[in-house]
């Protein structure tokens, strides 16, 4: 939202600075910024123009001598259609930059003549759009004076604010300068208006509400015999203030109204209203309008509309129709100012893709008790700079009064809440600045209908603690509580497995939980959830596997030439449930994609391969104190080699190859290997896996090594078995160390071999002991799997 410290004058006298006004509405909570860059040029001047003739060699240039106060003339070559001897206009001489000095202003030849300047338009000022003849300026301005000083000299102070969804009140001029007014411990003036109505409205129209839950309360006035025409140099100033472009005066007068006060206003030419009736009700499936923007929009039955008796008319507090708009031949208009049910005008705006003015304030909930004084403001308004012969009474269907909230406020809760020591006289004081009522036998408090977002007692302890000022409350350095207030971290192993990944070269990735359909169905066959008011096409339905944004993030580093990384994420997903009555459940999974690639390093030119990654799954799960790990073979959708992962004999993931096609819709070439873990299963099973101490093995280790050679179907993981069924009670580890296939074997045998390391807890071991279990390994080995000793 963007506000003039000169319209906030109209409201209120402010008495602060700049910065200051900066600073404390921030502290408010309303995040502002001071616009202080007023000119977007330099170097430009009064100039006076003393001849002009055509240009030689040029039927649409001219050559002008212009006088900006200097002892010579400046020779300018302009090619403006409204160019002439005698006029005033602003020049930009060598050396002054324009845009913001994005255009710099050169000494140039134009088609073999000299040019020394620049006569500027008010577009290449940056004043509007302007941009069909050059600007000219009144007489009175003195020849050779700077156009920044006669143009900005008491330029408007702009703040802009970034407001928050629930404070929707602020989005005007009215509410910024009921925050000011807490800063200034004031209150605000009211606007006044004079006019007279002399006609009864129900002999002009009719208006009927359908929809009564979406449209709360419709007023509107018809004005006759109104002259549309360009509107006063006053208000056109305070549109352009905050960047809103004048069109006329009756459209401006709506606009200005609804910056001024917060509540969107509409008018209709009642001329081309169908029969003059108007009803405020759904759209049919696919009826169509045409709407100011120019575009035409199919329409549907989550549109709310006003309709004439032959179609719709304008989207309700979203845009109006161009076939009953303003136009210059319009006469007589009809007003509207209504409320509308917030979510309606929100699900209406973005299944059009439209975001307004207006909708942007009926999203955030407005006045239902300001419609009535912005309809009279405009009306004033509209009578002062348009005229009009005929207005009529007023007409207000508002069939259900909504009441005004009432909250009763605790004061020791309030403390209790915020660690404050606050009297009753000052939460007395603190609300009175907040315009909030108190009935004092029992502090019952009647909240504005303007502040739709405090709804708790905890609201208004929280608007006490913003009026005092955050960075006044004292800090306690202690608290006390009990103990069973306090809960185990869910996510604490979370931190954990992020934290180890980092720590091993991954970096953590945060994609967008919002999908199309097609990214839920590439690793899930489960029905995605669909949520029922998109965004977007693109952010229709709930993730069902956290691989697809990843995938995403790989390939937009990919195309940047980057290769050999890791990505992780950590999130929740969601699957459709038919069977359950929230008709979806949400998991939290942790994923890794590792993009394949060579480390060009002169001693090392390994890259990420499939081995590097099922050891770095294998350490994780050690470094998780996990001990019973399995791989197994599977067919899992979206891999076209994948290995299912047990632990404890309890599926807990995934991880393999990601297929190749896939990759292509991705537009990615580099081998990608994907991995998938259920962080509440993982969760569970360390909860089980307690850390116990031990105290360091004094007693030595000792190695053997062993090599074989058996067929090329034996798996490493079988043999790893057999030792391990006769190692003993001092096995300690078994490693695979080398691995060989060539001319000294046969072609279809391989060579393993193993380091196995024993150690015993109370004793050194022999050689002799060790010795024989070697034999009985080896043995059971040759037998077990016809395997050689090498």
């Amino acid at each position: 939202m963007i506000v003039s410290k000169e319209w906030l004058n109209d409201y209120i006298d402010i008495s602060l600075d700049d910065d200051a006004i900066e600073s404390n509405l921030t502290a408010l909570g309303l995040e502002c910024t001071l616009n202080k860059d007023n000119c977007s040029f330099q170097n430009v001047y009064v100039g006076y123009i003393v001849d002009c003739y055509k240009h030689p060699n040029a039927d649409k240039l001219s050559v002008c001598s212009v006088d900006v106060g200097s002892k010579q003339n400046l020779n300018i070559v302009c090619g403006a259609p409204n160019v002439k001897i005698g006029i005033k206009v602003p020049v930009a001489i060598i050396n002054a930059s324009l845009n913001s000095g994005e255009f710099k202003i050169r000494q140039t030849k134009i088609r073999g003549v000299e040019s020394q300047g620049m006569i500027c338009s008010e577009k290449e000022l940056g004043l509007s759009e302007k941009h069909e003849g050059i600007m000219i300026l009144d007489d009175s301005k003195e020849v050779g004076s700077s156009i920044e000083d006669i143009l900005f000299k008491n330029k408007d102070v702009i703040f802009e604010l970034d407001l928050t969804p629930n404070r929707g009140d602020c989005f005007s001029h009215l509410g910024t300068a009921r925050e000011i007014a807490i800063i200034e411990k004031t209150k605000i003036k009211d606007k006044a208006y004079n006019f007279t109505e002399n006609s009864n409205f129900d002999d002009y129209a009719a208006i009927n509400i359908a929809s009564k839950g979406a449209c709360l309360r419709y007023s509107s006035r018809i004005i006759k015999g109104v002259r549309v025409k360009e509107s006063p140099k006053w208000l056109k100033d305070r549109l352009n203030s905050i960047g809103q472009k004048p069109i006329n005066n009756i459209v401006d007068a709506a606009n200005y109204i609804m910056m001024d006060t917060g509540h969107p206003l509409h008018t209709f030419d009642v001329k081309k209203i169908k029969n003059k009736k108007i009803t405020v009700r759904f759209a049919d499936k696919n009826e169509k309008i045409d709407l100011l923007d120019g575009n035409t929009y199919n329409l549907d039955k989550i549109n709310l509309v006003i309709a004439d008796s032959d179609k719709p008319i304008a989207i309700a507090g979203v845009m109006g129709d161009k076939n009953t708009g303003i136009t210059n031949k319009t006469t007589d208009i009809l007003i509207e100012s209504a409320y509308f049910n917030p979510s309606i005008v929100r699900k209406s705006a973005k299944y059009l893709g439209l975001s307004t003015e207006s909708s942007k304030r009926f999203e955030r909930d407005t006045d239902i008790n300001n419609v009535i004084n912005s309809l009279n403001q405009i009306t004033d308004l509209i009578l002062k700079i348009a005229g009009g012969e005929s207005i009529s009474n007023l007409k207000d269907i508002y069939p259900i009064k909504k009441e005004s909230s009432l909250i009763e406020f605790n004061v020791e809760e309030c403390n209790k809440f915020l660690g404050t020591n606050f009297t009753r006289k000052d939460i007395e004081n603190y609300l009175f600045l907040l315009n909030i009522k108190i009935n004092n036998r029992n502090m019952l408090c009647k909240i504005p209908s303007y502040r739709n977002d405090i709804t708790r007692s905890v609201d208004l302890y929280e608007e006490i603690a913003r009026v005092f000022g955050y960075d006044n409350i004292p800090v306690n350095n202690s608290f006390t509580s009990n103990y069973q207030s306090f809960s185990l971290d869910e996510f604490e192993l979370q931190n954990k497995i992020k934290y180890y990944l980092m720590s091993n070269g991954c970096y953590e990735n945060y994609s967008n939980s919002l999908v199309d359909k097609k990214d839920t169905l590439i690793f899930s066959n489960t029905n995605p959830v669909r949520i029922s008011n998109p965004l977007s096409n693109k952010m229709e339905f709930l993730r069902t596997s956290l691989i697809p944004g990843l995938l995403k993030a790989a390939s937009y580093n990919i195309k940047r030439n980057l290769n050999n990384f890791k990505l992780f994420e950590s999130g929740v997903i969601h699957k459709y449930v038919k069977d359950i009555d929230r008709k979806s459940v949400e998991s939290n999974f942790i994923s890794i994609i590792y993009v394949g690639g060579k480390i060009e390093h002169w001693r090392n030119r390994d890259g990420i391969d499939f081995y590097s990654i099922k050891g770095e799954i294998n350490s994780l799960f050690k470094f998780l104190r996990f001990k019973k790990i399995e791989f197994m073979d599977s067919k899992s959708i979206g891999f076209s080699k994948s290995f299912l992962i047990k632990i404890d004999n309890v599926k807990i993931g995934l991880w393999g190859i990601i297929d190749k096609n896939i990759l292509k819709s991705y537009k990615i070439n580099s081998e990608i290997y994907g991995f998938e873990i259920d962080y509440s299963k993982i969760n569970k099973l360390y909860a089980k896996n307690k850390l116990v101490f031990k105290s360091p093995n004094k007693f030595p280790i000792i190695t053997r090594d062993i090599a074989i050679e058996v067929d090329l179907d034996i798996k490493s993981k079988n043999i790893v078995k057999t030792i391990v069924d006769n190692g003993g009670n001092y096995l300690k580890d078994i490693s695979l160390f080398d691995v060989y296939k060539g001319d000294k074997i046969d072609k279809n045998k391989i060579s393993l071999a193993y380091s196995i390391k024993f150690q015993a807890k109370d004793k050194t071991l022999t050689d002799k002991e060790i010795d024989k279990v070697i034999d009985t390994i080896i043995k059971r080995i040759v037998e077990k799997h016809n395997a050689k000793q090498r």
